[in-house]
């Protein structure tokens, strides 16, 4: 039998990763955007690319952490589980040249998206990508979702002065069960 888990790292950051992509243009897009660009995971291509000049990222920041313990470990049904948490990273990318004057005000567009996001939705049910990627199976558990909480960055950024960036933070936590 292969190895599966999930109610894993992977299952979970993969069914948020998911839920992000079919979700974050819920409610419509600029009339200057095209399309949502929108990687995952440090990418190693071009970050913005394109004439409209906006990215959208998604990191999660470390591994899961136990941030609750149940007694003895009884989650439900008798299974042994906890409480797991993690922050996933979410920044809105702008090129100053691609935007012009406009990007201040594009910035604050994606940044009003990604709001809306964590506002609207606050529980994405998890998949398992153990049983394949293309059409994993629902476990019946969620994630739960905090608002997202912005953070300050130092525009533009040093190492691309052409971008400027907004930031967003979302904590989330999940039952894990084994």
């Amino acid at each position: 039998m292969p190895f599966a888990h999930p109610y894993g790292t992977n299952s979970v950051e993969g069914s948020f990763n998911a839920w992000v992509r079919v979700n974050l243009t819920g409610a419509g897009i600029p009339a200057w955007m095209p399309s949502a660009r929108l990687l995952f995971d440090q990418p190693e291509g071009a970050l913005i690319s394109g004439h409209s000049g906006h990215a959208f990222t998604v990191a999660h920041l470390g591994a899961p952490e136990v941030i609750g313990r149940f007694q003895g470990r009884v989650v439900q049904g008798g299974s042994a589980g906890q409480q797991m948490g993690n922050i996933a990273e979410v920044n809105c990318w702008v090129s100053k040249q691609a935007a012009g004057n406009a990007y201040q005000q594009r910035l604050r567009q994606m940044g009003d998206m990604v709001e809306y996001l964590f506002t609207s939705g606050r529980e994405v049910a998890i998949s398992n990508l153990y049983t394949g990627a293309g059409v994993p199976t629902a476990i019946g558990a969620l994630i739960r979702l905090s608002p997202a909480q912005g953070q300050t960055v130092q525009n533009p950024d040093p190492a691309n002065p052409d971008y400027y960036r907004r930031r967003y933070t979302v904590n989330y936590w999940w039952i894990e069960r084994v």
